[in-house]
């Protein structure tokens, strides 16, 4: 992943604008409070396939 990328990605989590989990980001998303989801190369196919209904 691009350096800069993970620097931001760090100011990000430092200024709490960063949501984890699976369940809170599923809500942050349903809502529309997102603006970037980003998921793990391991992540399951059933919580990929999760989503806006």
């Amino acid at each position: 992943m691009d350096e800069k990328f993970l620097q931001l990605l760090g100011l990000a989590n430092r200024a709490k604008k960063i949501t984890t989990g699976e369940e809170l980001v599923l809500k942050a998303v349903r809502s529309g409070k997102t603006s970037l989801v980003v998921l793990a190369d391991d992540v399951s196919s059933g919580t990929e396939k999760k989503g806006p209904k």
